[in-house]
């Protein structure tokens, strides 16, 4: 599996087949390293956060977090969306 956003294309394009929902859940999960938190701050259910997540780590292809150990960490991958975000 491909790990980076690089590897796939150029991350701008990529950007634009994503909601500015699925951004701003990146965002503050990445901001607060915690999926509860971010669900609570963004006034979201943690699974509709977790939902919005998911469908873009399957948009992109690649996972966007390391989720084995808390408090959750980016990937290669998640690090190089954060700035284009």
């Amino acid at each position: 599996m491909t790990t980076t956003l690089s590897a796939l294309s150029d991350p701008t394009e990529v950007l634009a087949g994503l909601t500015i929902q699925q951004l701003r859940c990146f965002i503050e999960v990445a901001d607060t390293r915690q999926f509860t938190g971010a669900a609570a701050n963004l006034h979201l259910a943690q699974p509709s956060l977790s939902g919005h997540i998911s469908r873009l780590e399957t948009t992109l292809g690649v996972p966007l977090f390391h989720r084995d150990h808390r408090p959750v960490t980016l990937t290669g991958a998640g690090a190089e969306l954060l700035p284009l975000a």
